[in-house]
């Protein structure tokens, strides 16, 4: 039906921001308060009007890191090259580095025009983030459902084994 489409569209267009305060013992000192903005399922070329909602959306945020846990893209076939580029748009909006996994919708043809952009795609790669001497992992794994290429063990490979580290797949 028609209508389920419209409201779904304008609910999707309704976006919240929620914040969630995370407590660790072993987190180091230096990242005490540090703020992740955690961006997931934009599905951004389905929904033309979603850039600027989102742009408005993060502009007021204050956060340290920005990280995107996939499906840039609507379809899961089909152009990659919308998607990418409009992720990168949005990217310009973000005040901090910006890591990110692809999703079961995105495309590995997506990766060098996002990274090109200013996006960090983690493909079974980690990176070492660093505040004050001390330092966390963020690991990124390719999705571990649809695709099942995920590979913890090679994301792993060569980060300081007694790091606190965050994970960041698609499908938990």
């Amino acid at each position: 039906h028609p209508w389920i489409f419209t409201w779904g569209h304008r609910n999707a267009l309704d976006v919240q921001v929620s914040r969630t305060e995370l407590v660790f013992d072993n987190l180091p000192k230096a990242f005490d308060g540090f703020r992740i903005l955690h961006i997931s399922d934009l599905h951004m070329d389905g929904m033309p009007k979603l850039l600027d909602v989102l742009i408005r959306t993060i502009q007021p945020l204050e956060y340290d890191l920005c990280v995107c846990t996939g499906d840039f893209r609507e379809g899961i076939l089909g152009r990659y090259d919308e998607p990418a580029r409009l992720a990168v748009e949005l990217r310009k909006a973000i005040d901090s580095e910006t890591l990110a996994v692809l999703g079961n919708h995105d495309a590995i043809e997506m990766v060098s025009a996002m990274e090109a952009g200013g996006i960090q795609l983690l493909l079974n790669e980690h990176k070492v983030i660093e505040r004050n001497g001390e330092q966390i992992v963020i690991l990124g794994v390719d999705d571990p459902h649809y695709y099942e290429a995920d590979d913890l063990e090679r994301a792993l490979a060569g980060s300081p084994p007694d790091a606190f580290k965050i994970l960041l797949a698609h499908s938990p």
